[in-house]
């Protein structure tokens, strides 16, 4: 590009002030960090093993505690507060591959459909030529099905 600096460059250029200016503001933050933490805790923890469902464990939770001891706060905490046991959800846990038959039930939908599907059978059949009537009569609508008038053939 001629006088001008090409894309890529500018891009590269401002790529790289970003990259040193952030790396300047990380540095200037950590030390503010650093300048700003809480003093360590004075007083002595008590051992996690004795604390219970009703005390404080914030002062466990202090970056200036062993990564051991925290740990072993937030096991007791876990274990006595509960939330380990099985939720009220498991009733959802059930097996939902299988399907319990309606037995005796038949609803209405379901002799529709029965009923649409013995006329769409008879029409093959009467394409095919193996049975004389085109349409399903009053007595040829299956056992149970509606007829059109909605009475039970």
């Amino acid at each position: 590009m001629t006088g001008e600096e090409s894309f890529l460059g500018r891009f590269s250029r401002r790529k790289l002030a970003a990259r040193c200016g952030a790396d300047q503001s990380e540095s200037a933050a950590g030390s503010t960090a650093r300048e700003m933490r809480p003093p360590r805790p004075r007083d002595p923890l008590p051992d996690p093993a004795t604390l219970g469902p009703d005390d404080d464990y914030t002062p466990f939770l202090s970056p200036e505690v062993e990564e051991a001891v925290h740990r072993l706060a937030l096991r007791r905490l876990w274990r006595i507060a509960g939330v380990d046991g099985a939720d009220d959800l498991e009733v959802y846990g059930g097996d939902y591959r299988t399907f319990a038959g309606l037995g005796e039930l038949v609803t209405a939908e379901l002799r529709y459909r029965i009923e649409i599907e013995a006329r769409h059978r008879l029409e093959i059949a009467a394409q095919a030529g193996e049975a004389e009537p085109e349409s399903p009569g009053p007595n040829d609508t299956p056992e149970g099905a509606l007829s059109p008038a909605g009475e039970k053939g």
